[in-house]
């Protein structure tokens, strides 16, 4: 029988010095001000009694732009929160081995379809927990036809995540992209 144990650092192929490996150097060099000479702009002059490299000025209040307002939301919310509600679950319930990726035909593209049917065979995140149970859905309008979505969904006691993107292609809403985590 060979033995299993831990070699001691003369029975090691590599001396104990060469195993140990320097940390790289994560601070980047001090910066230092003749106390007569002006910082350069953009920098804060240091304080008094202080040792510390300037630290960078901070912008007037009236140079920060002023925070731009969200998309609209696409005309039909209530029929958009449907679709997306519909796909997600049918999605679930495959890779959950219950309905076959087919059913998505016209929801959503090859792509998504075949993403799902990978996943329903090589197991989704926390299988073993139990069925999926979608909880939460989060819509923002991505553009005037296109929607980004992120759920959650519960499998026993893990919360999970999915997300995705809508777009609208001929009147229907269709899935072009789908992750789960």
């Amino acid at each position: 029988m060979t033995d299993t144990s831990v070699c001691t650092p003369e029975q090691c192929h590599y001396p104990a010095t060469e195993l140990l490996i320097r940390p790289p150097a994560a601070e980047p060099p001090a910066r230092v001000f003749p106390t007569s000479a002006a910082p350069p702009a953009g920098l804060a002059a240091p304080r008094l009694g202080s040792d510390a490299a300037p630290r960078p000025a901070a912008p007037e209040p009236a140079s920060r732009p002023a925070p731009r307002p969200a998309p609209p939301v696409p005309a039909a919310t209530a029929a958009v929160r449907r679709r997306v509600e519909a796909v997600l679950r049918i999605s679930l319930e495959v890779v959950d081995r219950r309905r076959r990726p087919d059913q998505l035909r016209g929801a959503a593209t090859e792509a998504v379809m075949a993403t799902l049917a990978t996943l329903a065979s090589h197991g989704p995140p926390g299988r073993d927990c139990g069925s999926a149970r979608l909880r939460r859905i989060h819509i923002s309008a991505a553009g005037p036809s296109a929607v980004e979505v992120c759920a959650n969904y519960r499998r026993g006691p893990r919360v999970l995540a999915i997300a995705g993107r809508w777009e609208l292609r001929r009147e229907v809403w269709i899935c072009t992209s789908l992750v789960l985590a």
